[in-house]
């Protein structure tokens, strides 16, 4: 998580006149990605080796972080490319800010879309929103209904997933 938090606050999205700065974002973003893969190849490898299947709540909150930095690093990126795509997008934080109360569904609106392309980009950034909760409501479901049929104590929380959906025809 904080690999991701760093990369998303060095990353170079313009140039401040300043190469040695540039070089210092670009070695650090570098770095960033580094971890970042590393901890996805691990995921990979336990997945291969069959230690792990379906969605944890872990894989929930790799995706949310995941998904949470890319659109904030694209309405960023948004603003500074074009002041007439968002409106009250000024920094890094603004993005982030703005991204977290969409995500969690609050939305003040002192931060909003205003050109076509960034409410195209707002619009898919809320389809996933819709998609996240519902697969967060089925992780919850899956784990109560296993506690309940266990009974107490019976229900092993932090390796549970969600099974895989049924294959054939309904």
């Amino acid at each position: 998580m904080a690999a991701a938090l760093v990369l998303f606050f060095v990353v170079p999205v313009r140039n401040h006149g300043s190469p040695g700065r540039l070089a210092l974002e670009v070695v650090v973003s570098l770095a960033a990605v580094l971890v970042i893969g590393w901890l996805v190849l691990g995921e990979l490898i336990g997945e291969w080796r069959g230690e792990s299947r379906g969605l944890t709540g872990r894989h929930l909150g790799l995706m949310f972080e995941f998904v949470l930095l890319i659109f904030a690093l694209t309405y960023y990126t948004l603003s500074v490319y074009s002041h007439r795509e968002m409106a009250g997008i000024h920094t890094r934080m603004d993005a982030l800010y703005f991204t977290t109360t969409t995500m969690a569904t609050v939305g003040f609106g002192d931060i909003h879309p205003v050109g076509q392309l960034a409410r195209g980009v707002c619009t898919i950034h809320v389809g996933f929103d819709v998609l996240f909760a519902a697969a967060l409501v089925r992780l919850i479901n899956v784990r109560v209904s296993r506690a309940v049929r266990n009974g107490p104590g019976g229900a092993s929380l932090p390796g549970d997933e969600i099974p895989p959906p049924p294959t054939g025809l309904i």
